[in-house]
């Protein structure tokens, strides 16, 4: 039985070390098995927070399709954050960008200067109409914000159904969450064949302790049986922290696609 499977690893992997917690959240998209392990536990979500704000403009482009085509000059400074799992590309000074140029490169490469220049865009406040449609809470303060995997798995599930934007636009994005440069969570626990659709997050608890945070969430698109998974872990390695997501749907992918759990 999946549930049981999943609870095991997570029970296992807490007790040797290479967590600390961990929430996880699974959701067949037949209609089929719900499983929440930990699912109440709240997490720093990081760069989770990026998909909502795509999702807003989007949600705008469906009024004001100009939204997306308005250009940008970079003109830096770039950012100075030191990430575990860095994109390839980056924001280059000087070049010009549209919004939807930018809403690629937040969404593959997680790219941090892309996310401020449309946070500055979009007005931080008026990206709030996102989580109170989805009746989620609202983000006052970014860094103390936290989320469980139940409730974040809420913007994965209105764009795979399109209930939220129309058909075009949800599959626009899950079409760039397909092409997410972070490979080492969700990602590694399935067959290169597989399609999955997903945003991940890692964040730094506490420098002192070495406590980090590492966050994957996304729709694996096994034939016929489509999946959400979302996994959100903390502990003091990232690799290790990437080996549990992996483990994890690992297990959830070899139930869905040998007998549909």
């Amino acid at each position: 039985m999946l549930e049981k499977q999943l609870n095991d690893t997570v029970d296992a992997e807490k007790a040797k070390g290479a967590i600390t917690n961990a929430g996880v959240w699974f959701r067949d998209l037949n209609n089929g098995p719900v499983i929440g392990i930990n699912e109440g536990v709240k997490f720093s979500p990081a760069s989770l927070l990026k998909l909502p704000l795509a999702i807003w403009f989007y949600r705008e482009a469906s009024s004001s399709p100009d939204v997306l085509t308005q250009e940008i000059e970079f003109s830096g400074p770039k950012g100075q954050s030191i990430e575990h799992y860095p994109g390839s590309k980056g924001m280059e000074i000087g070049k010009t960008y549209s919004v939807e140029d930018l809403i690629a490169l937040m969404l593959e490469e997680s790219d941090n200067d892309a996310t401020a220049v449309l946070s500055q865009i979009a007005g931080i406040k008026n990206t709030d109409s996102v989580y109170k449609d989805l009746g989620i809470e609202t983000v006052d303060n970014y860094q103390t914000y936290v989320i469980d995997v139940k409730t974040y798995a809420a913007f994965l599930r209105v764009l795979y159904t399109a209930s939220y934007l129309n058909r075009d636009y949800s599959n626009h994005i899950l079409e760039l969450l397909s092409k997410s440069t972070f490979s080492a969570g969700l990602e590694a626990g399935a067959p290169d064949s597989v399609l999955i659709a997903h945003k991940f997050g890692e964040r730094v608890i506490d420098p002192q302790k070495g406590l980090y945070q590492l966050h994957d969430c996304g729709i694996v698109y096994v034939p016929n049986k489509p999946y959400i998974l979302c996994v959100m872990t903390q502990g003091h390695d990232y690799d290790e922290l990437a080996k549990v997501i992996a483990a994890l749907n690992r297990e959830a992918y070899t139930a869905v696609s040998t007998n549909g759990q």
